[in-house]
């Protein structure tokens, strides 16, 4: 009645493999004295995929794992490389003024990240987006986020 709840196997948010490499280059000497390039790069393995089913008593989805955590293989592997640049001058002895650019999943790859593990809606009605893309009322948490930018300007004193 309760499947694999007590069986061991890998928790729902376990990545076996997680590789994060920054790197970043300062000019000193050409006429880009100042300059600042960086880049960023993550990629990581998928979770476990399990097939979950509503507790027969309480009616809540996704209580009760069937076949063992894990037992469906694992989401894809995802990544996402990422871009710095800011350029400093100095404007007095004691005051320094920065501009930078960060630019995120330069790609913009639109990956799926979490899936609706859930076999049921409810004790006994069959989940139609069952191993879909998963979607909350608040966020679409399920998907790597798109193309991004963050600009600044910074004034050192």
């Amino acid at each position: 009645m309760l499947g694999d709840q007590f069986a061991i196997g890998p928790l729902n948010t376990d990545r076996t493999q997680v590789v994060n490499g920054f790197f970043s280059y300062i000019f000193d000497r050409t006429a880009l004295k100042g300059l600042t390039l960086g880049t960023g790069i993550n990629v990581q393995t998928g979770i476990p995929l399990s097939r979950y089913l509503s507790h027969p008593a309480y009616l809540n989805p996704g209580e009760i794992p069937v076949g063992g955590r894990g037992s469906l293989g694992r989401s894809p592997l995802t990544g996402s490389v990422d871009m710095h640049a800011e350029y400093g001058r100095s404007i007095t002895e004691k005051t320094r003024l920065r501009v930078g650019a960060d630019l995120f999943n330069i790609a913009n790859s639109r990956r799926q990240l979490i899936l609706d593990q859930n076999a049921d809606v409810t004790f006994g009605t069959p989940n139609l987006d069952f191993l879909k893309g998963y979607q909350n009322a608040r966020s679409i948490a399920g998907y790597q986020r798109p193309f991004n930018a963050r600009f600044s300007v910074k004034f050192e004193f």
